[in-house]
């Protein structure tokens, strides 16, 4: 009958979407944190940034992130006339590094050693005020 031809497509449809879900992009779902010890950002000023971080690793496909670590205030006031410098025309106040573990795609992994763990990659993020972090690069 119809009805079970539309309970029946719906039900492949939904199956084609959660399978398309899990193979597009990076996968973020267990990624442990590890927040440090930071006397110039909270742990919402963390969240807002490590969110910038995830948004950009969901676009590496078939890749999983692990961990990610803030370094720590010393390395964030280091960084922020770095950060300022990849910007033209930035004025940032406040700059943010962390670092983080990830496992390459098993095949396709492009730039990457297939089927890998990645220690130590580092994101750069910034921003003036209380404005929204702005991820500026990331890499080794």
């Amino acid at each position: 009958t119809m009805l079970f031809k539309r309970k029946r497509f719906g039900i492949v449809f939904l199956i084609l979407l959660l399978l398309q879900g899990c193979s597009n992009g990076g996968d973020v779902s267990k990624v442990q944190i590890d927040y440090g010890q930071s006397s110039i950002y909270s742990r919402e000023d963390m969240d807002s940034a490590i969110q910038k971080i995830k948004e950009e690793f969901k676009t590496w496909k078939g890749a999983k992130l692990l961990s990610v670590s803030y370094t720590d205030d010393k390395r964030a006031e280091e960084e922020l006339s770095y950060c300022n410098e990849l910007k033209d025309g930035a004025d940032f106040s406040e700059c943010i590094v962390f670092e983080s573990v990830f496992h390459s795609p098993k095949k396709d992994s492009g730039a990457w050693n297939p089927d890998q763990d990645y220690t130590g990659w580092q994101w750069y993020l910034a921003r003036s005020g209380k404005e929204d972090w702005e991820l500026l690069t990331w890499g080794y």
